[in-house]
């Protein structure tokens, strides 16, 4: 019986393949297209050289995040994912779980950006000083929403390379 602790694992599996069940499967198209890149974003990831052991938390998280982002939920892949390399690192990498996570993330310039654009979506800014998340003029809550998404790829190919490169 399981007993609720929480810690590195072994997959059991040769790769680990984002899935869906056929419950689950989009019926709209475009939820569909994100899950097809969501899929061939982490396939280009396992042909290199795969771990053996991978954070029981981060793959946690990766299952909402796939789910986020095929449902266009931004914000929500960008902060679960960077929970999920932070896990990661934490768990895996440096068996380090007391450091603050700029020290953890290190000098590495994708993850000092990502570290940033996760603190400006959970903490607001003085209004007018410069943001990574408004990026059309005049506050157009959906054009920003949607100019997201390439940041939430950035985000999900940098998950996928810390989870299983």
């Amino acid at each position: 019986m399981y007993n609720g602790t929480r810690g590195p694992v072994h997959i059991t599996v040769r790769f680990h393949k984002p899935q869906m069940q056929s419950s689950e499967r989009p019926e709209d198209n475009s939820q569909h297209q994100r899950w097809l890149w969501y899929v061939q974003a982490f396939e280009l990831v396992k042909s290199k050289r795969f771990k053996a052991l991978h954070s029981s938390h981060a793959l946690l998280l990766e299952v909402d995040v796939q789910k986020a982002f095929c449902a266009g939920a931004w914000l929500s892949t960008i902060v679960l994912a960077t929970a999920a390399i932070e896990a990661n690192i934490r768990q895996i990498e440096k068996q380090n779980y007391e450091t603050k996570v700029s020290l953890l993330f290190g000098s590495d310039p994708e993850l000092r950006w990502l570290r940033e654009i996760r603190n400006e979506i959970m903490h607001a800014g003085e209004p007018g000083s410069q943001s990574k998340l408004w990026k059309v003029d005049g506050h157009d809550i959906s054009q920003t929403h949607h100019a997201l998404e390439q940041d939430a790829k950035r985000v999900v190919k940098l998950m996928f390379r810390s989870i299983y490169g």
